[in-house]
């Protein structure tokens, strides 16, 4: 007890430290999942070229992926340089950076505030609730965390800028701002956050005269939103991630919006069935439920501020979230989901600080001290340091009542963020998951059936692309994947057939058109084929497997030289493709050219690969000595 009165701050970041460790240490062992992680790590040739200037220009001036996020995706590029493809270092990353975070905002809060243990449980609440695993225990969401440790790093300098108002503190601020808008747009609300907290609890906004410096003092930052709001339209539009308005109206939108408000609330309060997606309502959405729920808020907001006069904190926690949820509430639709738990990340904090200082005032006697004042400061002339006036000499003891409350929390939330954490070990259970407590759910079994497809599990996969088709029949990707596991099958007709279907909602589907050549190979219709690998290529050039493809029907047809054509193609694209280089050597073998043939065997053992025993053994009769291949089997 005595450790915990003289040296509460060291006491509560070592909590936060061991807590938050214990809770998600278990995504050290988690593989990486099949929904966006490919987009942002496993499949990202610019993120797996590392910190190079190409693949930097390229993190400045992507914006097909619907995002516009530089930081988050060269802090990809530097866990690919330090880990490659292992998982476990890239969900290392994460977990320190949400650490790091938490560690920041107990910082900020008790700078602020004074009130140490209010702080610490606000801190703790954001390491440990279970609706924040989405952003720590997901690698593609590396954006979410990083922009956070930004989030509350500016916090924190925000704060000794109140307390030392000047340029180098101001530059800081904006810095901090600036690299948290380019590792996610979500930042944009924090300028607004500002001026809430010098309403309370810095109390800057308590002369009136200061208020117009005040807001001229958030304009730099504001500026620095505007710009980021522009540059994400403009990526998501470019990436196709915004609908069109017929496909979600904009009744149906706020509608959305104001019942996805409350159900953050609920799931803050009772975080169950979580799911990695929820599927947007769209037209079945109940007017009656989203005009109750815009009722609701508009309730909350009269009573936060009727009761501002005397508990300021209210509003401004209350206010915190209504703001911070605004980017990403649904009013301007990106992507389908109907809500995320990823995008409570930062907005939670507001009702986190509203709940621990509430509560605390209702339990204990109010205590002046518990607010930091910044003006009006008093100096002492022989150290010249600025003391404000409300700080107490010492943090007070925590009331026993609370402490037990908000243990009592605390160890809920633990337990539910490790088990929520349990369902992100791989793409099965994380979709398995969302199926089970989900409805109508069609991209839950989507993913799930391509990571059974992935595990060659094809008829537990065609299971559940069916399923998915049920909920969505016309999606080109669901059909084109279900060709896929039917052609694993052996059932090629069946897989055409789904192919085409694919191809009549989306006829620039290159993927379709690839897999629909692959399916008529199979098939033996070569002509068909070569048309469909052709027609893939036409729209993406890049596509390694169509290249691979086509010169094996190429071949089949007799056509050798054109076939090393398409085999070379697919090696300048991609010098780790086994699949290339082992064309290639049979080609070069069909060709008699047996030193390049070792070559080529000599690259793909290189990239690991096995090779087929009777065709080593046709090609070592025919050039006894590997060695003769030349300098250029060390590839």
């Amino acid at each position: 007890m005595k450790l915990l009165l003289k040296y509460p701050g060291i006491v509560i970041c070592s909590f936060l430290v061991a807590a938050a460790f214990g809770v998600y240490s278990q995504v050290l062992r988690h593989d990486f999942v099949n929904y966006d992680d490919p987009i942002y790590v496993t499949k990202n040739r610019h993120v797996q070229a590392g910190l190079t200037r190409e693949s930097v220009t390229w993190a400045f001036t992507d914006i097909k992926n619907s995002n516009w996020h530089p930081l988050t995706w060269m802090s990809h590029m530097l866990d690919w340089q330090l880990y490659g493809k292992d998982p476990k270092g890239h969900h290392r990353t994460s977990l320190l950076i949400h650490i790091l975070s938490a560690l920041l905002l107990f910082a900020a809060l008790s700078r602020m505030t004074g009130a140490v243990w209010r702080s610490g449980f606000v801190a703790a609440m954001f390491a440990l609730h279970p609706l924040h695993v989405e952003s720590v225990a997901w690698v593609a969401e590396r954006k979410d965390v990083l922009s956070g440790l930004f989030w509350m790093l500016t916090l924190l300098l925000y704060a000794q800028y109140a307390r030392r108002p000047g340029v180098v503190w101001y530059c800081l601020v904006f810095l901090s701002f600036a690299l948290g808008l380019l590792a996610k747009p979500m930042m944009v609300s924090l300028p607004l956050v500002l001026l809430l907290l010098d309403y309370w609890p810095l109390r800057r906004l308590d002369v009136p005269k200061r208020v117009p410096a005040l807001v001229l003092e958030k304009l730099p930052l504001l500026a620095l939103s505007c710009a980021s709001c522009v540059v994400t339209i403009m990526a998501q539009r470019a990436g196709g991630a915004v609908p069109p308005s017929e496909v979600i109206p904009p009744g149906i939108r706020v509608g959305n919006a104001a019942v996805s408000y409350v159900a953050y609330i609920w799931k803050c309060v009772w975080p169950t069935n979580m799911a990695v997606y929820y599927p947007h309502p769209g037209h079945t959405l109940s007017q009656g439920l989203a005009a109750l729920a815009a009722l609701g808020l508009l309730a909350v907001t009269a009573a936060s501020v009727a009761c501002a006069w005397k508990r300021q904190y209210v509003l401004v926690g209350w206010l915190w979230y209504l703001i911070t949820l605004v980017p990403v509430i649904g009013l301007v639709q990106v992507g389908g989901q109907a809500m995320a738990d990823r995008y409570t990340y930062l907005t939670l904090t507001g009702l986190f600080i509203a709940a621990a200082w509430g509560v605390s005032d209702l339990i204990a006697p109010r205590r002046p001290a518990q607010t930091v004042s910044v003006v009006p400061g008093v100096r002492k002339s022989n150290k010249k340091k600025f003391v404000p006036r409300d700080v107490p000499a010492a943090p007070a003891p925590p009331n026993a009542v609370a402490a037990a409350l908000a243990a009592v929390v605390l160890i809920a939330a633990a337990f539910g963020a490790h088990k929520q954490a349990g369902y992100w070990s791989d793409s099965i259970a994380l979709f398995d998951h969302a199926a089970k407590v989900t409805t109508s759910n069609a991209l839950a079994y989507l993913n799930l059936a391509n990571a059974q497809l992935a595990k060659e599990d094809y008829s537990a996969a065609l299971a559940n692309y069916e399923r998915s088709l049920d909920i969505k029949p016309d999606v080109p990707k669901t059909l084109n994947n279900s060709g896929n596991a039917l052609g694993a099958l052996g059932r090629q007709d069946e897989a055409v057939e789904r192919y085409r279907q694919a191809l009549e909602l989306e006829p620039e589907f290159a993927e379709a058109h690839a897999n629909l050549g692959i399916a008529l190979v199979n098939l033996r219709r070569f002509d068909e084929a070569i048309t469909e690998f052709n027609k893939a290529l036409g729209i993406n050039p890049n596509i390694v497997e169509a290249h691979v493809n086509l010169g094996v029907a190429l071949g089949a047809k007799g056509l050798l030289d054109s076939a090393m054509e398409e085999f070379s193609k697919a090696v300048e694209i991609d010098p780790n493709s086994v699949d290339a280089h082992s064309n290639l050597a049979m080609g070069y073998y069909n060709k008699r050219d047996y030193g390049r043939a070792w070559e080529e065997v000599h690259a793909c053992r290189g990239l690991g690969a096995e090779i087929n025993p009777e065709f080593i053994k046709a090609l070592s009769q025919a050039l006894p000595d590997p060695q003769q291949a030349g300098p250029a089997t060390e590839r």
